[in-house]
């Protein structure tokens, strides 16, 4: 039979009894406690009974640790009258201040986004309390149930540090939960938009400044060039223009990233 619960931290104390009462000639009883991993002293308590027969009792003593918790030990009953040995199985059951604090996003993409904070502890925390760290209160925009904090809306004003406080009677903790709402995905793709807009304009404006210079340097080395004398130089100078020209088109091309490779400028 269980005894009442052990709380973490207040000393040793019984964890469990097994009783094997009325027996002729007595019992014998043992543990098995392979699964616990801190000090256990067994106490064994025999009573003679008017009727001749005797109860044996077995205390299992323990200091309760937090790893202890949903542990298995197991009594086991031998007698004489018994074709096997009676196993009977104990699951632990300790009380423990809140240890830790994990909290998680849940919910689906029909919900209001819902944090929940997950307390290990027993028992269960009995109270929570949301705030934020900054010690403005909540926006109406979020509702905490319990253990839940739930955003009816996002919006970059709920951007902060919020803190869940869980508690039972044997103690409290806290937990810290960061929300950092970003941009949309329409606001994004107006960003890009504008981007792309400005990136053209001011591809017009240099097309243009380009252009202008090149016809002002074009006209300035066709009046310090000589007058060819025959339609062969007349040719190389027309073609040696040419090639100049392509250069300069192919690195502004590059310039304004429309060409990834160095051929553009090759000539």
């Amino acid at each position: 039979m269980p005894a009442a619960p052990l709380v973490v931290g207040s000393g040793s104390g019984i964890l469990v009894t097994c009783t094997a009462a009325n027996g002729r000639p007595a019992a014998e009883v043992s543990w098995r406690i392979d699964q616990l991993d801190g000090p256990v002293e067994i106490v064994k308590n025999t009573t003679q009974n008017p009727n001749g027969t005797t109860t044996v009792r077995s205390y299992l003593l323990v200091t309760p640790t937090r790893s202890m918790h949903g542990r298995e030990v197991q009594c086991v009953v031998n007698h004489t009258a018994l074709q096997h040995e009676d196993i009977v199985p104990y699951r632990i059951s300790l009380h423990y201040a809140p240890q830790s604090v994990n909290i998680t996003l849940k919910t689906s993409s029909s919900e209001d986004p819902t944090f929940q904070c997950d307390v290990d502890a027993n028992p269960s925390p009995t109270r929570y309390t949301w705030s934020r760290v900054n010690g403005e209160v909540l926006s109406p925009s979020i509702r905490p149930e319990g253990g839940r904090l739930v955003f009816l809306k996002m919006g970059s004003e709920l951007n902060g540090l919020y803190v869940c406080e869980a508690s039972n009677q044997y103690g409290h903790i806290t937990g810290t939960l960061f929300v950092y709402t970003g941009v949309s995905r329409g606001h994004y793709g107006g960003f890009l938009a504008v981007i792309f807009a400005l990136f053209f304009v001011l591809s017009l404006m240099s097309f243009y400044i380009w252009k202008t210079q090149l016809q002002q340097r074009n006209s300035r080395e066709s009046s310090s060039l000589p007058v060819p004398q025959d339609e062969g130089q007349q040719e190389e100078l027309q073609d040696v223009g040419q090639q100049e020209e392509q250069q300069d088109v192919g690195l502004f091309l590059y310039i304004l990233g429309f060409c990834p490779h160095v051929n553009c400028i090759s000539g």
